[in-house]
This record gives structure tokens, sequence and C-alpha cells, in this order.
């Protein structure tokens, strides 16, 4: 597929009625976002859907997942580019402390908890009606609080560039792609999944987390640094490497655009893309046996993603 073909793919998409709705309240309530970015993963997620969801789900599973992006994507825009740390951490007790927030608090933003709130009842109402929801609901809420320290180390490096280094953007970055969520929400709508093949799902997961993360940072980077977030693999390799340094993003006028020509100018991405290829090369070659889904075409789906990634580089 061409990158004029996924731009079409991706403008083409008809949102259902219900996540348009939330779209628009996205737009009242935050507006950070593109319409375009619901589009893309909308597009995406058939993708890498796993083979064994039941054909019957595939709806409400594709919708599931997006309004679980546009949670989470909310989530990152209050810590991120907001810099609100404490609307995150107040949003972040209505997903894992069973609701108990404090709506009184100064500090925190009323209104984008109150937006959080609906969507995150719209999301957990879908996903508590799973068939296995019962069976795969401490993984989901494991894999959840995952993503969200993934966004609250976000903020901290953005907040402190001088901590940043690659290993801990690897560390502790990648669960905000959102995979291992995504594959427990497919699983919960899955009657034929085998539990013993978990392991070997899980294992499958971590590659192709990292090999997500690599797409959003080759793609996003240019944006996040206009936006001073320095979470970015590429912009933290760039802050090792002493490309940039933390004193120069600490400026109160920052010339971003000299920056960014002065990355360009560097290997990095084309050192990322090398390793994207070498994961993908190593996840395709893993003797992992599932007998339940199908690993290969699961791992054969991130090619679909890089592309899309690529494709739409500047659009999200």
């Amino acid at each position: 597929m061409e990158p004029q073909d996924v731009l079409e793919t991706v403008e083409a998409v008809d949102l259902p009625e219900n996540i348009a709705a939330m779209a628009d309240e996205y737009d009242r309530s935050i507006g950070i976002r593109d319409r375009f970015v619901w589009r893309w993963i909308y597009a995406l997620l058939p993708t890498i859907t796993l083979d064994c969801v039941n054909p019957d789900a595939a709806a409400t599973v594709r919708e599931q997942k997006t309004v679980l992006t546009i949670l989470i994507t909310t989530l990152d825009d209050i810590a991120e580019h907001e810099k609100d740390k404490t609307t995150f951490e107040e949003a972040r007790k209505l997903l894992l402390s069973n609701g108990t927030v404090d709506r009184t608090d100064p500090d925190a933003d009323a209104d984008t908890l109150e937006f959080v709130s609906r969507v995150w009842t719209a999301f957990e109402e879908g996903f508590t009606a799973a068939p296995r929801y019962e069976a795969f609901s401490d993984l989901f809420r494991y894999d959840l609080d995952q993503t969200l320290d993934a966004i609250d180390y976000s903020w901290l490096v953005s907040e402190h560039p001088a901590m940043a280094n690659l290993e801990g953007a690897c560390q502790n970055g990648l669960h905000n792609m959102l995979m291992f969520p995504y594959v427990d929400v497919d699983l919960a709508h899955s009657s034929r999944f085998e539990t013993t093949d978990l392991s070997a799902l899980r294992r499958t997961i971590w590659d192709l987390e990292r090999m997500a993360r690599i797409g959003n940072w080759v793609s996003t980077w240019e944006r996040e640094l206009r936006d001073r977030d320095y979470s970015s693999g590429v912009l933290v390799a760039a802050l090792d490497e002493g490309i940039v340094t933390p004193d120069e993003l600490a400026c109160s006028s920052l010339d971003t655009d000299e920056l960014i020509e002065r990355i360009r100018d560097s290997d990095l991405e084309t050192r990322f893309l090398g390793e994207w290829i070498d994961l993908y090369t190593r996840a395709q070659n893993r003797e992992l046996f599932a007998r339940s889904v199908d690993l290969e075409a699961f791992t054969q789906g991130m090619r679909t993603v890089m592309r899309y990634h690529l494709a739409t580089k500047g659009y999200k």
C-alpha cells in the first residue's frame, strides 16, 4: 500500500455513531488531537486483532479498542501535553480504584475528569459484558496499570530531560502502545482461545509492542519536540548522544526547527528502522507454538502498522 493509499483509507473512515459522538466530546473537552487519529486507529485495528476473536464480536472489539485508545490518548494529553499531573493522577485513580476520585481538588480539571469518567464507563460497560471477561480481567487491570506507568514516565522525562536514557525509554515507555490491553480485549471475546497458549502469545507481544513503539517514535518525534514532550526514543537517543542537550531543551526560547534539522541530519531514524527490521525478523523466526491463535499472522500485521506510521508522519 502506497502512502497516499494509506491516507485515503484513513480519511475515508466513517466512525460508528457512538465513537463519532465521543470524538465530538473530546474536541469540546480536550481538543488537542485531530479526528484523524481516531480514524487512523479504527482503520488499523482489524490488522492487529487476533484471529481467534469470535466472528460475531469483531465489530464490538473494534469499537471497544477505539474507545480505549481515546481514553489513553486523553490521559497522555493531560500528562504530556498539558503537563497537568494532578488531573492525571486523579484520572488514574478513576481507572484503577473503582472510581474513587477527589473531584473537589482545586488543582484538578473537573471537566476533564468528567470526560474521562464517561469514556471509561463506556469502555468498562462493554468490556465487562464480554463472554470471557472474568478469565482475563486481572490481566487487563495489570496491563492497564503498566500503560498508565508509561504515561507517568513520559511526563517525568519531559519535566526532567537530563534523566533521559534509551534503556529507560525502552523499559518504561513501551506499554503506551496498548498492545497488551488490546489483546486482553480480544481474548475476552475469544471463545476458542486456550489459556495454554497465553505464554507464547504474551512473549510475542513484547516484540510487537517494541515494534509499535518504534513506529510511533519515528513518526511523531518532531511534533512531540514542538510540544516539549521529550520522551520519544528518537529524542532520548539524541540526548544520549549529545546531538541535543538538556540545557537546550530547557531554554524558554527553544529553536525547535533548528533542533529538528540537527536530528534529521543524524542517522537516528535509520537506526531505529533497522532495529524494527531486526525485531520483526526475530518475531517471525521464533519457534513459539500456539494451537488456538495464529501468532505468525498477528506478527505479520505489524508490517501494516509500520506502513501506517510512516505514511502518516506529521498527521498525528
